[in-house]
């Protein structure tokens, strides 16, 4: 991924490089998601963690919401606009947090942070196919490292858990 991040983008542009610092902080945050769900995931249901993910945001974030409300146009907002935004509580916050919950409970963390890594593929293939953005040789050649990686990590994986049943 730091292929395509570097290598593909423009290095001298500061927004660039912010952009790759906020991505980087993103990934932090992403490890930091996984491996504390995972120790609370034998603790808590699914459901009661994706409630309390859902609460400790709300708290987070609704000084900065009632910030922007003030000064934004609600009747500017169409009833697409609505449909999607409750697309993403539904299905990319609530679906997906009851999703990694109730994954982390039955795999390992280094597993499911592997998975994660399909992300990114499935990110720059969507951006291409969708956004008609360029698929530049960087972006193939960083995601054949991620599709090894993955390869290697779950044979790996296979292994330890064939060795450990004998």
């Amino acid at each position: 991924m730091l292929l395509i991040n570097l290598i593909g983008g423009e290095l001298g542009n500061i927004n660039s490089l912010l952009g790759n610092l906020l991505i980087l902080g993103a990934v932090l945050g992403e490890t930091l998601f996984i491996t504390l769900g995972k120790l609370v995931s034998n603790r808590f249901s699914p459901l009661t963690i994706s409630t309390m993910m859902s609460i400790f945001g709300l708290i987070m974030f609704l000084p900065f919401s009632i910030y922007e409300a003030k000064e934004f146009d609600f009747s500017s907002v169409g009833i697409a606009d609505w449909i999607n935004i409750l697309y993403f509580g539904i299905v990319v916050t609530v679906l997906a947090f009851l999703l990694m919950y109730q994954g982390l409970s039955k795999v390992p963390a280094s597993s499911a942070g592997v998975l994660t890594s399909v992300l990114p593929l499935s990110s720059v293939i969507l951006s291409f196919l969708i956004l008609k953005e360029e698929l530049l040789l960087s972006h193939l050649v960083g995601m054949l490292f991620v599709l090894l990686a993955i390869f290697f990590i779950s044979k790996d994986s296979s292994s330890e858990e064939l060795e450990s049943k004998t």
